[in-house]
């Protein structure tokens, strides 16, 4: 009858109002001396439906829609609505729409639980350790907050949040000397600071059906989540600005933006350029990639157009080398760790698929004096030589390519 039904509906929303002032009571009691009560839940009711409106917090954290599902029963929701609103409080941000459940028994009534319109998403993030987890699958880097609007997801600088994100897509200036696939690198202004911006391109057979389209942005968020580690574990490398990506029908565009660094070029050509800092270059190019492989950087195409080389403004004999492009990267634990020499030798394999066309020629002694720089003495030197020798002999034999008699080396056998 219209008076059983009337009575249920009073019900429910008096057991709303009980567990809300449950929160309010117990965050009240947990909130230090001299702070402002939260404010208590304000609850409407009208012909047919009732609305409850969570303005408290829980110690400082928001209350969620989900613990007033969990404490009263007559709202329970439909088991769509609960998945999604479980998604949300797990990323703890609010929801995009209004969630709708229904009254128990009897003919159907709309409750909608709203988060309050005051508590921004940033606010919700930096809040919670469960907002540590950015939706790439990858930890978030202490610095970044995630924005979203109209299709544009970003990971982007606490620092440039304000800043439109349609701007991280700009058309950027060509940048002279920049390596990159496909021409993706230029350079933008953002919020008053000089990046680079490098659009992802794919390789292979995929190239030409999907030259820059991806099904995700984990890709630039996890260059980016490596390069904020190696910074934090003091490796020199470029500063991670944003990962940005815009969606691109069911695909997405992806970009990475890295602060500029002035008067940096690749390390070939900064040899070309100054022979008369060639030593200290080497030197100091060894020292940053030993550092990143301490820091347990693991890296499928390291080669010396991942290092940049300027002239220090203090000397003009100093030279200062960042480490970038550490796309397909990643940090591995010290049981997980790959073996330095692998990635050595893929770094002496483009040296000779690569000779041709690089500024300079690399000599025996620049690899030497490079390996000196990763902190290996004279001994050690000439044991990963004897070691990574004949390796890099049948890679190269296997690509028809010509190698410079490695001192100690055998040469590989002919079949």
């Amino acid at each position: 009858s219209a008076g059983a039904d009337e009575a249920r509906r009073q019900r429910a929303l008096q057991e709303a109002v009980d567990v809300e002032d449950r929160v309010v009571a117990a965050a009240s009691a947990q909130r230090p001396q001299g702070r402002e009560p939260p404010a208590r839940a304000a609850a409407g009711q009208g012909s047919d439906r009732v609305e409850v409106r969570v303005l408290g917090e829980d110690a400082g954290e928001p209350v969620l829609d989900q613990e007033v599902d969990a404490d009263v029963g007559a709202l329970g929701a439909q088991r769509g609505d609960r998945l999604e609103r479980e998604e949300h409080v797990a990323q703890c941000r609010q929801p995009d729409h209004e969630h709708v459940g229904t009254l128990g028994q009897g003919p159907r009534r709309r409750v909608r639980v709203r988060h309050p319109p005051d508590v921004s998403p940033r606010r919700l993030r930096r809040r919670s350790e469960r907002a540590s987890r950015y939706r790439a699958g990858v930890e978030r880097p202490d610095g970044f907050v995630e924005v979203r609007r109209a299709g544009i997801e970003l990971l982007v600088a606490e620092t440039l949040a304000h800043v439109d994100p349609e701007a991280w897509f700009a058309p950027g200036r060509t940048l002279a000397d920049a390596k990159g696939r496909g021409g993706g690198v230029g350079c933008i202004d953002v919020g008053g600071v000089a990046a680079v911006v490098r659009t992802y391109r794919r390789g292979g057979l995929l190239r030409r059906a999907l030259p820059d389209a991806f099904p995700t942005s984990a890709r630039a968020v996890r260059e980016l989540a490596v390069l904020a580690r190696l910074q934090a574990e003091g490796v020199p490398v470029v500063e991670p600005l944003c990962a940005a990506s815009r969606r691109r029908g069911p695909l997405r565009e992806l970009r990475l933006a890295t602060s500029l660094v002035d008067g940096a070029v690749p390390l070939p050509a900064f040899l070309a350029r100054h022979p008369e800092l060639r030593r200290a270059a080497v030197r100091r190019a060894g020292e940053v990639v030993g550092r990143a492989f301490e820091a347990g950087l693991v890296h499928p195409d390291l080669h010396p157009d991942n290092l940049i080389v300027s002239s220090g403004e203090a000397s003009a004999e100093e030279v200062i080398v960042h480490l970038l492009d550490l796309d397909r990267a990643r940090i591995a634990s010290a049981a997980d760790r790959v073996p330095r020499g692998a990635m050595l030798v893929r770094m002496a394999r483009y040296l000779l698929r690569h000779r041709e066309d690089l500024a300079v020629r690399v000599q025996w002694s620049d690899r030497l004096r490079f390996l000196a720089g990763m902190g290996l003495d004279r001994a050690a030197r000439r044991a990963l030589l004897l070691e990574l020798g004949p390796a890099l002999a049948r890679q190269a034999a296997r690509r028809g390519l010509d190698l410079d008699p490695l001192p100690g080396a055998s040469a590989p056998r002919q079949s």
